[in-house]
């Protein structure tokens, strides 16, 4: 969708919210530990976050522009671009229309499968709804979208998701990506082979090689251990509390040991409802967001102020925090840094 046309989407179908749903593995998920948990209890209350983080951004955005620290907030990210700050703007406003809940019904109840669109979204904890395919080897068949069939490649990066050989002691390069989103389109792949045979950079996230299927949610695969990691913090909500908490010294010095000279103190602000919040805008609703340049520059508060992309997902999640932590009382330095502000009564 067009950064124009997902701006008017967002004006104008504030009635429309957007649902999301959970596959019935959520609620019953095992952890390399032996133990069981419902993961939905923990995953809603940061999509819900997520959510709220994308109304207040919209609204800063939309009634404060020309605060200052609003100003110098886009401006660290964008360059005050008037394009780039509608797009993200644009981003924010198609998020904030989610439904703050969960559906009541399951993603396999008969009344989701008659009521579902591809402005939802479902939640996964597992790969239950892959099937092999019964002539090609090569293949496997999604039957949560209609039979849409993946190279095996595909199946086995999604079987790293759910693995239960992970340790949450040992590094974190060993462990797999956090969490995906698959957008609900039918990939066009003639196009997009004739674009990489004429030397085109191509990614098979960008909307231009797909097709729209407006009855099919967008997908979101949550890895077991990241699931796990969050679980044993109790889910934290970036409210003051954490805030407080993540300023302390002892707090930053030993977040920022874990990886030195690669992290500043923003990323500790990279929580499961920012996680959230960053897989929302690959959704169809969310406008296909991108990981852009690519999946090792996209990540992290230093790629996402060097290449100040508005279609970078990661980007956008992290200025729908700083907008959320400057309500809080904190501001966010180019650098990555935090310090306290006076807030006013308007922000």
């Amino acid at each position: 969708m067009q950064p124009f046309l997902l701006f008017i989407f967002a004006l104008g179908q504030g009635a429309l919210a957007a649902k999301w749903a959970f596959d019935s593995a959520c609620t019953a998920l095992l952890l390399n530990d032996g133990s069981t948990i419902d993961a939905t209890r923990g995953i809603s209350r940061a999509v819900n976050e997520a959510i709220e983080m994308a109304d207040n951004a919209f609204q800063v955005m939309d009634r404060l522009a020309n605060d200052v620290n609003v100003q110098q907030i886009l401006n660290i990210f964008l360059d005050n671009d008037l394009v780039k700050v509608a797009q993200v703007k644009a981003t924010f406003g198609a998020i904030r229309i989610f439904d703050r809940s969960p559906s009541s019904l399951a993603v396999g109840d008969p009344q989701w499968q008659l009521e579902k669109t591809n402005q939802d979204v479902e939640f996964y904890c597992d790969l239950k709804r892959y099937t092999r395919h019964p002539t090609l080897d090569t293949q496997v068949i999604d039957t949560s979208m209609e039979g849409t069939r993946w190279a095996n490649s595909h199946y086995e990066r999604f079987l790293k998701y759910y693995t239960l050989d992970y340790d949450l002691n040992g590094p974190q390069a060993k462990l797999p990506s956090m969490a995906r989103t698959t957008d609900s389109d039918l990939l066009n792949r003639a196009i997009l082979v004739s674009d990489r045979l004429a030397g085109l950079t191509v990614n098979e996230r960008d909307p231009k090689y797909s097709t729209p299927r407006p009855h099919l949610p967008s997908a979101i695969d949550i890895s077991t251990w990241w699931i796990h990691q969050w679980h044993l913090l109790d889910f934290p909500l970036t409210n003051s509390a954490f805030m407080e908490l993540v300023v302390t010294e002892e707090f930053m010095t030993g977040f920022l040991a874990k990886n030195p000279g690669q992290r500043v103190p923003m990323d500790a602000l990279r929580t499961f409802s920012m996680s959230m919040l960053h897989e929302l805008t690959h959704t169809v609703p969310g406008g296909y967001l991108l990981d852009t340049p690519d999946t090792t520059l996209c990540y992290g508060w230093s790629n996402c102020v060097a290449y100040k992309n508005p279609r970078n997902a990661e980007t956008v999640a992290m200025i729908g925090v700083a907008f959320w932590m400057l309500k809080l009382g904190y501001m966010p330095g180019e650098d990555g840094s935090i310090r306290p502000i006076q807030v006013s009564g308007h922000v």
